[in-house]
């Protein structure tokens, strides 16, 4: 039996270019590497009739826009990666392709000028979700103004050269991470770092010419962006804006193309996951965080009700220090007799501190990240210090006078 494909055709249906299915494909590869079975493009449309297409993946998203038209979806339609590589092979030869969807037999259809057919069954159990939105607002922004640059398309592509650029012979234990870039904004230039020194070889930072407004240094994993940046046409101009210090992305954007890039610290992805799991190892739990930003600090309760912090520090010699915090009392002012209290506790203590800040009275017990194997001492440290400054929160006010 010989399928209808026209049969109970949606109402919607999108018209792709080659050139249109060409860059998304280029991207999807770019970000992806290889195409993974249960995972989609979006399709929607954008602002002024454009058509959106959406690909993410973790930390990076990257979009695509084409000319849209009346009969596109008002909806996110999600296309499977799969699907994207098949419709480049059945595109060659002729001008585009037609998507529709068959609303019976729940399928995406495609079909092609030369009257061929191909079907793909619509993919369940997927959401478009806020992170699938191209820009995302910072609900941490301060009052800092953004820092935006403007800088040709041929010194981008130097710029992402640079950051796919492995060094020789460069020997990569298991489970390392890779370097992640430092990249500046200032004084109307885009400068950069990239660091391999951790794996025995050299720091390079190179920098291109820029028009800059304000200025800001950020760091991120970069090689999906750098593959992805790479595919683009090197005429015209790139935009690349971060919104403030406490921004959690940053964003390039060209004519029809943009990428949003999570900004995240590289000791924080080298040692934040090991922490977690090496306090899991102890039985402590740590609560689970919203951002996509891995972070700095965590909470986690000891004896039911022990609200505590575990924390991750990077010294000036780029060394990094754990840190468990406790806090004992709060609202207690600063006097001599806080301090002499304070001091006598420290005296008592063993492997810990106490110490006053910003009203806070916290116990702190360091170590370097790479001691993380020794949690169980660490904790049982930790612990023992919690049980000797139980009543702190009673009686140290008694001495703020």
């Amino acid at each position: 039996m010989i399928p209808d494909f026209e049969a109970n055709c949606s109402d919607w249906r999108i018209r792709i270019s080659l050139r249109e299915i060409l860059e998304v494909h280029l991207t999807l590869s770019a970000i992806n590497q290889k195409m993974r079975p249960n995972h989609v493009v979006w399709v929607t449309k954008g602002e002024n009739g454009k058509r959106l297409w959406i690909i993410r993946d973790r930390s990076i998203l990257s979009w695509v826009t084409a000319d849209g038209e009346s009969t596109d979806p008002t909806f996110a339609l999600p296309i499977p990666e799969l699907f994207i590589e098949q419709l480049m092979e059945m595109i060659a030869g002729g001008d585009g392709i037609d998507l529709f969807c068959n609303e019976v037999e729940g399928t995406i259809v495609a079909r092609s000028d030369n009257g061929s057919y191909l079907s793909i069954d619509h993919p369940q159990n997927v959401e478009f979700k806020r992170q699938d939105l191209p820009y995302l607002g910072n609900p941490h922004r301060d009052e800092s103004t953004p820092a935006i640059a403007t800088v040709g398309m041929l010194d981008i592509v130097q710029f992402a050269k640079f950051l796919f650029k492995f060094p020789s012979g460069v020997d990569w234990p298991p489970n390392d991470v890779m370097p992640f870039v430092a990249m500046a904004l200032d004084k109307d230039t885009l400068a950069w770092t990239m660091d391999w020194r951790r794996q025995d070889s050299y720091r390079f930072t190179g920098s291109v010419p820029a028009n800059t407004v304000g200025a800001i240094t950020a760091t991120f994993y970069p090689y999906q962006m750098a593959a992805v940046l790479l595919t683009k046409d090197r005429d015209g101009d790139a935009h690349i804006f971060i919104d403030g210090e406490n921004a959690e992305y940053a964003y390039f954007v060209g004519d029809d193309w943009g990428i949003r890039i999570l900004l995240d610290a590289e000791y924080l992805a080298r040692w934040n996951h090991k922490v977690v799991r090496e306090l899991k190892n102890v039985g402590v739990d740590v609560d689970n965080w919203k951002s996509q930003q891995i972070p700095s600090f965590m909470t986690f309760t000891l004896n039911q009700s022990d609200l505590c912090y575990v924390s991750l520090h990077e010294l000036d010699d780029l060394s990094v220090t754990v840190r468990l915090t406790a806090i004992l009392s709060d609202d207690v002012p600063e006097s001599l007799g806080v301090y002499g209290e304070i001091n006598k506790l420290n005296d008592a203590l063993v492997g810990a501190r106490v110490s006053l800040r910003d009203g806070e009275v916290r116990l702190v017990v360091e170590f370097p990240a790479e001691g993380i194997t020794n949690m169980t001492a660490h904790m049982s440290t930790f612990t023992k210090a919690l049980a000797q400054c139980k009543d702190v929160h009673t009686f140290l006010p008694l001495f703020a006078g």
